[in-house]
């Protein structure tokens, strides 16, 4: 159905957001698959003090908030 799929703009967006959420606690976005209801990520640290934890969290709840209002 392609009403299940999401559009190129949503997906745009996700994947600045992932990448940005990985930069900001000193990790890399090796892999991704972005679904329809969720995703399917690989981080990989960069430093010894790379935060993976907290980029899932930081992408969740920026990625959640935009969900919310769009």
């Amino acid at each position: 159905n392609p009403d299940d799929l999401i559009d190129d703009e949503t997906a745009d967006l996700f994947t600045t957001k992932l990448t940005a959420a990985a930069a900001k606690y000193g990790c890399a976005a090796a892999a991704w698959c972005l679904m329809p209801d969720h995703l399917h990520v690989i981080l990989t640290g960069l430093a010894d003090d790379s935060d993976a934890w907290r980029a899932v969290v930081d992408f969740k709840q920026q990625t959640g908030y935009w969900l919310a209002r769009n």
